[in-house]
C-alpha cells in the first residue's frame, strides 16, 4: 500500500470536518455536544447513530458500525483505505505526495498514464463541445436525446477524423510516443511504406472515458459515427497497466454510493444503457467494458451489493447473455434476478419512449433468475417430453450446483420442482444424481479475494478491558501507566489487545491511534466498531470519587487478578490428575490477596512482570 506522511493524512482530516462530510448523505440533527440521525448502513425508525465532532468520530448504537472520516468513507463506498483517502483528498483539494521510495517505477509509470488520460479525456470534451468538426457527433448525441448535462456527467468527447492529431497533441503536452503506446491510444503501422509510424486508435468517433472506482480515466470507449460494415461499431482501448476489463465495470465510479445505499445493482449490457439509466435517476446502473462478464465482476458487485437485476436485450444474444451472467453472479452467492423489456427494446430506447416510471415497473417486475432460466429454456424445448423436460431441469440444476449456501439451494430445488409441476422428492432425487456425475465439471475453483481472509466473528470485549481502553482514550496521559503496567498477556479478547497495542505504537510515534487503526482494519473484522465504541463512551470519571488514574489503576488490579486466578486454576487441575502441589499455588494465593489495592498490589505486579520477562509494553 501507498506510504502517505502522517501530515497529509492530518491536513485531509482538518478539511473533511466528519460532521460535514457525514451531513451530506445523512440528516444530522443537534443533540448537545454530538449529533445525531437515522443510520445509513441499517434500517432503523429511531436515531441511534451519533457523529461527533470534538473527536471527529461517528458510532452507530444500534449496528455497531463506527470509526473517523476515512472509515465513514470506506464503509459508505465500499473502498479500501487508500480509495477513501483518494476521495477525501480530491474534496479537500489535497495533493497525495507519496514518501519517498513509495511504489517505485511502476508508480509513477501508472501516474503518467493517469495524467495523460486525464488530459486527453478534458480534451476530447473540448472538441465535443465547440470544434466544428464534432457537428455530426453533436447530432448524434441529440438524436440520441442525451443532453448537456449528460455528456458533461460522464465527460463525453469527441476523436476528430485524423490519423495523428493525438501524435500532434501530445507532442505539443510534451507526452513521449511511448508513453502513447503504453496507453494505448495510438498504434504503430505495420505497412512496409510507413512501418513504425504511429497513428491514433479512434478517429471520428464519440469517445466514451471509461474510468475506475476513484474516478480517475484509465481507457476510452468509441463509437462509430458513420455506418461502416467494415469498421467495428465501438472500438475500446487495449489493456495496459491501468487498464484490466475483468476488474472495471463501467460507470461504478458514479454507481457505488447508489448500490451500497440500496445493496441492489442495475447490470446492464451497454455504455449508453447505463447513462441512459443514470440520467433518468438509476444510478446504481453498471455494464463490462468491452467484455462478457467475468467472475471477477460478480465479485467486484459482492463487495458491495446483495442483489443484482439484469436488464440485457430481450433477443436471442441477450437472454443467452442474462443466462450466463446469472449464473456467474448466483455463484458469487448475490441474489438474482432478471427483468424483461419488450422485443426491440434495449434500456436506452425503453426509457425514451417510457420514462422512469415505465422503467420501474420493468425493475418492479424483474423474476427470480431460475424463473427466467426454466422460461427460455421451456421455450427452446419440448417440455411435453421426458428428454425435453430432463434438459430443463438439468439447466436449472446448474443454477443450483452454482448456490453457494445449502439452504438457498434447498430453496432453489422447491421453486424448481413447482416450476416442472413435479413433486419436490423426485427434482430432489434427480439432483442428487446429477450432482454426484457433475459436480467436478461444473464447479470451477473459485478465485480467491485479495488480502486476507476476513477474521471470524469475536465476542463482546469483558467489560474491564473495556473500560480500561476507555479511560485511556479519554486521558493519553495515562497511556504510559498502562504500557508500564498491563502487559497483553492481561487481556483475553483480541481485538482489545489490537486496540491497546495501537494506542502504545501511535503515542511512541506521535501518531493519532483512530486513524493507523482505520488504515490496518479489515472490512467486518468488528476493530472499527469496537474502537469507536471505546471513543464516544461518555466519561466515567464524574461517576467516581477518586481520579481516572485512580480508576486506571484499580482495573489494572482487576486485570491482574483474574490473570493470577487463571494460573492458580492451572496448578489445580494439575494437582486433582495426581501431580504434587506446586509451591507456586500457595504464593498465588498470597499474591491475589495483595492485590486489593494499588500500592500493596504494585510490588506484586512487577515481580509478575519479571517473571513474563520484563514485559512492560504492547
Amino acid at each position: 500500500m501507498p506510504v502517505l506522511s502522517k501530515r497529509i493524512l492530518d491536513d485531509i482530516r482538518s478539511r473533511c470536518d466528519i460532521v460535514d462530510v457525514i451531513g451530506g448523505v445523512v440528516r444530522l440533527h443537534k443533540a448537545g455536544a454530538t449529533f445525531k440521525g437515522l443510520c445509513p448502513f441499517h434500517q432503523e425508525k429511531t436515531p441511534s447513530f451519533n457523529v461527533n465532532p470534538g473527536k471527529q468520530i461517528f458510532h452507530c448504537f444500534g449496528c455497531g458500525v463506527g470509526g473517523d472520516v476515512f472509515a465513514f468513507v470506506m464503509k459508505r463506498e465500499g473502498l479500501d483505505f487508500m480509495g477513501s483517502v483518494r476521495v477525501l483528498a480530491q474534496k479537500a483539494g489535497v495533493t497525495l505526495e507519496f514518501e519517498a521510495g513509495a511504489g517505485g517505477p511502476e508508480r509513477a509509470e501508472r501516474e503518467r498514464l493517469y495524467a495523460i488520460h486525464a488530459e486527453l479525456a478534458k480534451e476530447y470534451h473540448r472538441l465535443l463541445l465547440s470544434d466544428s468538426r464534432a457537428d455530426p457527433a453533436r447530432r448524434y448525441l441529440a438524436g440520441r436525446d442525451l443532453g448537456a448535462e449528460v455528456i458533461e456527467s460522464f465527460q463525453i468527447g469527441y476523436a476528430p477524423e485524423s490519423w495523428d492529431f493525438v501524435v500532434a497533441w501530445a507532442r505539443e503536452k510534451n507526452f513521449p510516443a511511448e508513453q502513447l503506446l503504453a496507453a494505448g491510444l495510438v498504434a504503430q503501422s505495420e505497412k512496409p511504406e510507413s512501418k513504425g509510424r504511429l497513428y491514433d486508435r479512434f478517429r471520428n468517433r464519440i469517445m466514451f472515458p471509461i474510468c475506475d472506482e476513484q474516478g480517475r480515466v484509465v481507457a476510452f470507449s468509441g463509437r462509430i459515427l458513420i455506418a461502416d460494415p467494415k469498421a467495428a461499431k465501438y472500438v475500446n482501448s487495449p489493456e495496459t497497466p491501468i487498464f484490466r476489463k475483468s476488474n472495471l465495470l463501467f460507470a461504478l465510479n458514479k454507481a457505488r454510493p447508489a448500490i451500497v445505499e440500496s445493496r441492489t445493482a442495475v447490470v446492464c449490457e451497454g455504455q449508453i444503457d447505463v447513462i441512459r439509466c443514470h440520467a433518468a435517476g438509476f444510478s446504481n446502473a453498471v455494464a463490462s467494458q468491452g467484455t462478457a462478464f467475468t467472475d471477477h465482476h460478480a465479485r467486484i458487485i459482492r463487495r458491495f451489493a446483495d442483489r443484482v437485476v439484469l436488464v440485457f436485450d430481450p433477443d436471442t444474444a441477450g437472454q443467452n447473455a442474462a443466462l450466463k451472467t446469472s449464473l456467474l453472479f448466483t455463484e458469487a452467492g448475490l441474489d438474482v434476478q432478471v427483468a424483461r423489456l419488450p422485443d426491440g427494446k434495449d434500456p436506452d430506447l425503453f426509457i425514451r419512449e417510457n420514462g422512469r416510471a415505465g422503467f420501474e415497473k420493468v425493475l418492479a417486475g424483474a423474476r427470480h433468475a431460475l424463473d427466467f432460466l426454466v422460461e427460455i429454456h421451456s421455450v427452446r424445448e419440448d417440455v411435453k417430453t421426458s428428454s425435453g423436460l430432463r434438459r430443463v431441469e438439468q439447466a436449472g440444476f446448474e443454477m443450483v450446483l452454482r448456490m453457494p449456501g445449502m439452504v438457498e439451494r434447498q430453496s432453489l430445488l422447491q421453486r424448481l420442482a413447482q416450476r416442472l409441476g413435479v413433486s419436490p422428492q423426485a427434482v430432489r432425487a434427480d439432483f442428487d444424481a446429477y450432482e454426484s456425475r457433475e459436480r467436478a465439471r461444473i464447479l470451477r475453483p473459485a478465485e480467491p479475494e485479495a488480502g486476507p481472509d476476513p477474521p471470524a466473528a469475536v465476542p463482546p470485549p469483558p467489560p474491564e478491558e473495556a473500560m480500561l481502553l476507555e479511560h485511556l482514550a479519554a486521558d493519553p496521559e495515562l497511556m504510559p501507566l498502562a504500557d508500564a503496567y498491563a502487559p497483553p498477556v492481561l487481556f483475553l479478547h483480541p481485538l482489545c489487545r489490537h486496540v491497546l497495542a495501537s494506542m502504545m505504537t501511535s503515542r511512541r510515534a506521535g501518531e493519532d491511534w483512530m486513524a493507523s487503526l482505520t488504515a490496518r482494519a479489515g472490512r467486518g473484522d468488528g476493530l472499527m466498531e469496537l474502537a469507536t465504541a471505546i471513543q464516544m463512551a461518555p466519561s466515567k470519571a464524574g461517576k467516581h470519587e477518586f481520579s481516572r488514574e485512580d480508576a486506571v489503576k484499580a482495573l489494572i488490579l482487576r486485570l491482574w487478578t483474574r490473570y493470577l486466578k487463571a494460573r492458580k486454576s492451572d496448578l489445580q487441575r494439575q494437582a486433582a490428575v495426581g501431580a504434587e502441589v506446586d509451591p507456586r499455588f500457595y504464593q498465588l494465593t498470597g499474591d491475589i490477596k495483595a492485590l486489593h489495592n494499588w500500592d500493596e498490589g504494585l510490588a506484586i505486579i512487577e515481580a509478575h512482570l519479571d517473571e513474563l520477562g520484563g514485559q512492560k509494553g504492547s
